[in-house]
């Protein structure tokens, strides 16, 4: 929508924004959820909806890097002069 502040992203957008209840938590988050409904719709409506991925990964080589990087991490590299 062109905008980085969530006041001018709403107005963008046609959600109406309450300044009163302005940067509180609950209605900060409430207008974040529509603002990316309505951006998401708005993408959709435009470039359709894309295929699921129906691939499986495999992350179990990846708990094998970390125990990696944790023995290397323990090896002493002082300079030995």
């Amino acid at each position: 929508l062109g905008q980085s502040a969530l006041p001018k992203a709403c107005v963008a957008a046609g959600i109406e924004y309450d300044k009163e209840n302005a940067h509180g938590a609950a209605y900060d988050t409430e207008l974040e959820c529509k603002l990316f409904c309505e951006i998401y719709n708005r993408f959709t409506k435009f470039c359709g909806i894309p295929e699921p991925v129906d691939v499986v990964i495999d992350y179990s080589h990846d708990k094998d890097k970390k125990e990696d990087n944790k023995d290397e991490s323990k090896v002493d590299n002082k300079d030995p002069a």
